[in-house]
């Protein structure tokens, strides 16, 4: 079953409306590999800012794994890993791309008293997101089959089949679902609520339209992620409470000259991040290193800013194994190896790591 997004009740409504998208689109590029690829990445990427990544990857893989079925030459394998990275460059777009930078967001309101905005990530997390699929669509697909080769292709695509769409629409509650769709994100782009506060109003006006009743909203909402959500934004409570994180951070400053080598000691620190994200959940990698990180930034008396921008949006971007971003693990269902990940998501990685270590300083000086 596919994931259920985490600010809709995950309706076969809301899926059908952007599959009946997505058909549209795919259209477009009849039996090319490349044309597809470049749709479906940047088709993933945008919706990724503002709806739920893990569901983004089965809609869309979903529907190209429907199109290799009809056209033989298209294989699904040249496309599922860029998609599902492209769902994980889409999510630094804004603040809800995904849950690890909501949890970010929690963190900096108790260090700081002020929470990440909708775009606060997104000087540093457009530019990173948008290079690296740009790479994807140009280098992206000769490059991953030199990796995967003429490995024999899935034979059978049920798991990934788009038999599952719907072929009749209720118009009327499609337009509504869509009406509500342009209404979250207007109230995500104007500020004039909590993102927090607009997601709550999308999902009411799900219920009261009839697009949703209130039973099915309460089963297909993702209680996992919430409980989960709500614990990790306790560890670093408690971290600050008891003393932990300013103890941690002395003993880390005394190893690291971040006074007088404020950039050489961000890059060691996103290095670090870079590497702990790929092998626990981002989420839980940002509840670690931020609140440590952000009593370093203070005790040393610099901006916590480009600190904790920078550890946010590098947690989030674990594509050289499929740890770290758990929904990237569905497509292993295409017939990839754990090892693809590795060669394929390596130089993304390494760029991701380059690229907001140069950017986030320019955006967020260390000192203001």
């Amino acid at each position: 079953r596919p994931p259920r997004s985490t600010l809709f009740p995950y309706t076969t409504l809301f899926r059908s409306l952007l599959n009946m998208i997505g058909y549209k689109v795919v259209q477009i590029a009849g039996n090319s590999t490349k044309k597809l690829l470049v749709i479906c990445v940047f088709m993933a990427a945008i919706l990724s800012a503002f709806l739920s990544n893990s569901t983004i990857v089965v809609l869309v893989v979903t529907l190209v794994a429907g199109i290799c079925r009809q056209v033989q030459t298209i294989k699904i394998r040249d496309l599922a890993m860029p998609i599902a990275f492209a769902t994980v460059f889409g999510g630094q777009f804004t603040l809800i791309g995904t849950t690890s930078q909501l949890a970010a967001s929690g963190i900096m309101k108790e260090y700081t008293g002020e929470a990440f905005s909708m775009f606060t990530i997104s000087p540093v997390g457009i530019p990173v997101g948008l290079t690296c699929c740009v790479l994807m669509v140009t280098l992206g697909l000769p490059f991953g089959r030199k990796i995967w080769g003429s490995r024999e292709e899935v034979a059978d695509l049920d798991v990934m089949s788009s038999s599952n769409v719907p072929q009749e629409y209720d118009k009327r509650k499609l337009i509504t679902m869509g009406a509500i769709m342009v209404l979250l994100i207007f109230l995500f782009f104007s500020g004039f609520v909590s993102v927090g506060v607009a997601a709550v109003i999308s999902a009411v006006l799900t219920i009261v339209t009839g697009i949703v009743d209130q039973k099915t909203a309460f089963q297909e909402t993702d209680w996992n992620i919430l409980i989960w959500l709500g614990c990790i934004l306790g560890l670093p409570k408690g971290l600050q409470v008891t003393g932990a994180s300013e103890t941690i951070a002395r003993w880390v400053l005394s190893k690291l000259d971040l006074i007088e080598a404020p950039m050489l000691s961000f890059a060691i620190i996103i290095v670090f991040t870079c590497v702990l994200t790929h092998l626990i959940a981002n989420s839980t990698c940002v509840a670690i290193l931020l609140p440590i990180v952000l009593e370093m930034a203070q005790i040393a008396g610099f901006n916590p800013m480009p600190f904790a921008v920078g550890i946010t949006v590098m947690c989030a971007l674990a594509v050289a194994t499929p740890l770290g971003a758990g929904y990237v693990a569905y497509i292993m269902t295409a017939g990839y190896k754990f090892t693809d990940f590795i060669k394929y998501g390596f130089p993304f990685a390494l760029l991701t790591c380059i690229l907001i270590i140069l950017i986030t300083p320019i955006v967020f000086p260390f000192v203001i």
